[in-house]
């Protein structure tokens, strides 16, 4: 691009004033080297109290829609409520079954011990028996 050279006249009433110079200088300014703006601790508050009141209404009505919906839905017509239910009396079966059997187990071991017992008394019997009959 081509550059226009200013005619002398075009010079002399272009020359801004200071005060000219110092606004023109502050609107060219990145965002980030102006001057910050003023805060107002009021204002703040009022603006975060604002904020968490609406957080607060918006998560106290996703808790009673949730509730809502939770409270219309029918748990006993699920098919996931069957399956726990199945599941529930197998289970109980199946440690029933597991209890009978550890009795029966232990019954068993029970009765070897009580058996073991009698025939040890009875050979201890025989034998003192046969030790006091022979000269």
């Amino acid at each position: 691009m081509i550059k226009k050279k200013k005619t002398k006249r075009q010079k002399e009433t272009a020359e801004p004033t200071p005060d000219l110079i110092y606004q023109d200088t502050q609107s060219l300014k990145p965002f980030y080297q102006r001057q910050p703006m003023r805060q107002d601790k009021g204002a703040k508050i009022l603006l975060w109290s604002g904020v968490l009141l609406f957080s607060l209404m918006i998560v106290f009505l996703w808790g009673w829609a949730l509730k809502i919906k939770l409270d219309n839905f029918n748990w006993r017509e699920t098919p996931e409520n069957k399956m726990i239910s199945t599941t529930k009396t197998n289970w109980d079966e199946y440690f029933n079954e597991q209890k009978t059997k550890q009795q029966l187990e232990e019954n068993k071991k029970k009765i070897e011990e009580a058996v073991g017992a009698i025939i040890r008394h009875a050979e201890e019997a025989a034998s003192s028996t046969i030790a006091t009959t022979t000269p």
